[in-house]
């Protein structure tokens, strides 16, 4: 079975290796596959399916629908549902300019060992939860 952790290790290679946009882009890009595919596997064992719902007549995208069920008030008596959620939410923001924005906003060379480092603490807290 595929660890997807091992995504992270990757992205960590990827950053310290250059500090050329392409390896910052893929390091951000699969920091985000580390936390989000750890993320499915952690909730959908427990609670099944991701719920899409629909927000301002437009139904959630999967990663979306992810991150806004993590945030769900039925988990606020643990504060680390809602922080993996805003964590995860974060990253897709970051993974969605690195991988189809044609300038990415703000500093790369510095915002990608904070992104790497925000999936570890993701990572961790689902190993926790």
């Amino acid at each position: 079975m595929f660890v997807w952790d091992d995504y992270l290790a990757l992205a960590d290679e990827l950053s310290r290796r250059s500090s050329e946009e392409n390896c910052m882009r893929t390091a951000i890009s699969r920091a985000y596959y580390a936390a989000y595919c750890s993320a499915i596997a952690w909730y959908e064992p427990r609670y099944g399916q991701v719920p899409r719902p629909v927000v301002n007549r437009r139904k959630l995208g999967l990663h979306e629908a992810l991150w806004v069920a993590f945030q769900d008030p039925i988990h606020q008596a643990d504060k680390r549902f809602y922080k993996v959620g805003a964590r995860g939410d974060t990253l897709r923001r970051h993974r969605t300019m690195a991988d189809y924005r044609l300038h990415y906003t703000g500093n790369m060379g510095a915002q990608t060992p904070t992104i790497l480092g925000t999936a570890r603490n993701l990572i961790t807290d689902l190993g926790q939860m």
